[in-house]
This record gives C-alpha cells, sequence and structure tokens, in this order.
C-alpha cells in the first residue's frame, strides 16, 4: 500500500487490511483508463440517461459478486 492508494499489482489477499466503512460512505477514487474505453463509456452513459460516474459504479457493481456490492 501507498498512501490512500491499494498496490493491486502483486497478487495477494488485501481484504484484510481493508477495513468496512459505514455503508454508503462516498469516497473518492481516480481512475486511469485508454481514452476509447473512456470515450465508448460517455457515450453509453449519454445512451442510458445517467452521468459518467453513474455508469462507472454500475458497470463495476455488475463485475462484483453479489455478496461484495453494498445494498442501497
Amino acid at each position: 500500500m501507498h498512501g490512500n492508494h491499494i498496490d493491486c499489482t502483486q497478487e495477494r489477499d488485501v481484504s484484510a487490511n481493508v477495513q468496512p466503512q459505514s455503508g454508503n460512505e462516498i469516497v473518492g477514487a481516480t481512475l486511469r483508463m485508454p481514452r476509447d474505453l473512456r470515450d465508448e463509456m460517455k457515450i453509453q452513459a449519454i445512451r442510458a440517461g445517467i452521468s459518467f460516474n453513474a455508469h462507472v459504479l454500475k458497470i463495476l457493481r455488475e463485475a462484483l459478486p453479489d455478496e461484495a456490492t453494498p445494498q442501497k
């Protein structure tokens, strides 16, 4: 771990280092991705009538196992 960032370059179980917080606490995160992927995701968000952020969260929630997804 480096500061508030989790080093995901090494395969290891980091879940023991992640402390659960209150249900729907909003935290900031920086995500780097290829420009073409970002542009396609923006188009998808516009077509869905939602913000880019909401679209990214939807995709991430769908990718996680059910037990890892917090309830709304």
